[in-house]
C-alpha cells in the first residue's frame, strides 16, 4: 500500500527479517534521525539499526508494553533519545511560526498528508467501531459521529 502511494523504501516490523532489513536500509541511507510513535520494543530496534550518532524522537506510545532501551546503545554509539510533544513545540515557536506551520500543513492535507477513511459510525455504534478498527487498522481511519 505504501509503495502504491509513492514510498520508495518500506520495511514491515512483522516480517521475520525486519531488523536486518532495517539496519541495511538505515546504513545505506545514513538515516540518523528516527521517529517512533509505538514504543515497546521498537525504540530499541530502531537504535540498534541506526548508524552511530543517531537521534530518536519518541512522540507516541501505541504499544501498551514498557519501552526498554539497552544502555550500551546510548553509551557506546553516541545515539540519543528525545521526547517530542507537538503542543510544546508549537508554544516554543511562537504565534507567527505556529501560523506558518499550520498553513504549510493545510497545504499538504489533500496530498502528502491525506488519509483514507475506512468507515464511519454513530456514537451508539462505538463497540462495532472499535472492533472494526482493531480488525482493519491498515484500511484507514474509523470515525465516530456525534450527531
Amino acid at each position: 500500500m505504501l509503495k502504491s502511494e509513492g514510498a520508495e523504501f518500506v520495511v514491515n516490523s512483522s516480517d521475520p527479517d525486519f531488523e536486518l532489513k532495517l539496519k541495511e536500509l538505515a546504513h545505506q541511507l545514513n538515516a540518523t534521525i528516527l521517529f517512533d510513535a509505538v514504543g515497546g520494543k521498537l525504540p530499541q530496534q530502531l537504535l540498534s539499526a541506526a548508524p552511530k550518532g543517531s537521534k530518536l524522537f519518541i512522540y507516541g506510545r501505541l504499544s501498551a508494553d514498557a519501552c526498554e532501551i539497552l544502555p550500551g546503545e546510548l553509551i557506546f554509539t553516541g545515539n540519543q533519545i528525545q521526547g517530542f510533544w507537538l503542543t510544546n513545540w508549537l508554544h516554543e515557536k511562537g504565534m507567527l511560526k505556529t501560523l506558518l506551520a499550520i498553513r504549510k500543513v493545510q497545504s499538504l492535507i489533500n496530498h502528502e498528508l491525506g488519509t483514507n477513511i475506512h468507515k464511519q459510525f454513530s456514537i451508539g455504534q462505538i463497540t462495532e467501531a472499535i472492533e472494526t478498527y482493531k480488525n482493519n487498522m491498515s484500511k484507514g481511519k474509523v470515525l465516530l459521529s456525534f450527531k
